[in-house]
This record gives structure tokens, C-alpha cells and sequence, in this order.
């Protein structure tokens, strides 16, 4: 296991009523997922907004620090990736 996802026995109480992790995880892998699914059709930008802002979960706001853009022209990338996972998935895109 690694160490980032190790927990020492004493605070298991504690992680285990903080959330369920299994579920964390699971919809994160998924995410990933859909996410390397989707590189076959997004541009390198569209992929790396989406990137952060599915899988590490940064606002648009922050995302623009990240990259060097706008947090509106982030928001139209964002906009424009969402749309192309509405046509590959579905209302499954979400």
C-alpha cells in the first residue's frame, strides 16, 4: 500500500467517520477514467483544465492561476470539454 493512503491504527476511527473512502476513491478512479477515455477527443488545453478540474478538483479560478489563462477562458474550455463528454457519454458525462 502507499504510504500517502496509509493510516495509523489509532486515527482509523477517525478516517472511517471523516467519509468513506472506497466511495472517494472509486468515483476518482472513474473520473480518471473518463478522463484518459477523453484525450482521444479533446485538445491538449481541453485536457488539462478538465484534468484539474475533475480529477485534483480546482476552480475555474484557480486553474487559470495554474495555466496562465483567464478563469473565463478557462470556464469556455471547461465549457467546451463538458460538451464533448456530453457527446461520448451521454448524460453520463457529469
Amino acid at each position: 500500500m502507499p504510504a500517502h493512503a496509509q493510516v495509523p491504527i489509532d486515527a482509523i476511527n477517525e478516517v472511517a467517520s471523516a467519509g468513506d473512502m472506497a466511495a472517494d476513491l472509486a468515483t476518482r478512479v472513474d473520473a480518471q477514467r473518463k478522463i484518459a477515455d477523453l484525450s482521444r477527443f479533446l485538445s491538449d488545453s481541453e485536457m488539462e483544465v478538465l484534468t484539474l478540474h475533475w480529477v485534483d478538483e480546482f476552480s475555474a479560478r484557480e486553474i487559470g492561476r495554474i495555466v496562465g489563462r483567464s478563469h473565463r477562458a478557462v470556464e469556455s474550455l471547461l465549457h467546451r470539454a463538458r460538451q464533448k463528454a456530453l457527446e461520448r457519454w451521454g448524460d453520463h458525462a457529469e
